[in-house]
């Protein structure tokens, strides 16, 4: 049973890591429904109707955004602390660093983790903005896919633009 959930995870992971890389180089564009927000989406993800959620079917991982306008993204960005993130409960701080987006606005990636009806998750929380608006970005995905997909999904984070 092991092997075969194994099996199962590195079949859906190559297929989705391989088809990334090629969506990547294509450069295609996704705008998110009824947002300023567009991003190169790692293949496979498709937009859930009615709303600003992309979904990949075989992994589970879902990437969704969120405006805050009026708000300047330096400020949102320092608002993501860990002590503020595990004020919620469920939720354990992973990791945070600086990072910048393919057009040189400064973005935070942040990581945590929680737990969904007995599933490990964690969610990448990309902030973002310019001096008048800010755009959190979250990429969940099951953690036992982490080491197959963080980093494609940080590759189509920082392609983001608006």
């Amino acid at each position: 049973m092991r092997m075969l959930l194994f099996v199962t995870i590195f079949l859906v992971a190559n297929f989705f890591y391989t088809e990334t890389v090629s969506a990547q180089e294509k450069g295609k564009y996704q705008s998110f429904e009824g947002t300023r927000v567009s991003m190169v989406l790692p293949e496979g993800f498709e937009k859930m109707p009615e709303q600003a959620v992309f979904f990949n079917q075989g992994s589970g991982a879902t990437i969704q955004v969120k405006e805050v306008p009026d708000i300047a993204g330096v400020y949102t960005m320092q608002a993501f602390t860990k002590e503020a993130l595990e004020e919620n409960e469920g939720v354990t701080f992973v990791s945070s660093e600086e990072v910048q987006l393919a057009s040189g606005l400064d973005a935070k990636l942040i990581v945590v983790a929680f737990n969904v009806e007995g599933m490990d998750y964690e969610r990448i929380m990309f902030v973002t903005g310019d001096y008048n608006y800010s755009v959190i970005i979250n990429a969940n995905y099951p953690k036992m896919t982490k080491k197959l997909l963080f980093d494609v999904l940080k590759k189509s984070l920082i392609t983001a633009k608006f």
